[in-house]
């Protein structure tokens, strides 16, 4: 009973993530209007996140498979 009362907690979780992700976004988007002399570097950051994280998507993929094997 516990644990389908924790999946349930998860899944609203994401519920909510879900739906305030766009309104975050929305959010950040509108702030950025405001701060366009700071647009480069936002995007530069941007650019930066996203090269990191498709270098350790397969870093972390790997490790996953390897956990799940041994």
């Amino acid at each position: 009973e516990i644990s389908s009362k924790l999946k349930a907690v998860v899944l609203l979780l994401v519920l909510l993530l879900l739906v305030l992700l766009p309104v975050v976004l929305l959010l950040v988007m509108l702030l950025l209007e405001q701060l366009v002399v700071l647009l480069p570097m936002v995007y530069l950051l941007a650019l930066l996140l996203g090269v990191l994280l498709q270098l350790l998507l397969p870093v972390v993929l790997l490790l996953l498979v390897s956990r799940l094997v041994v």
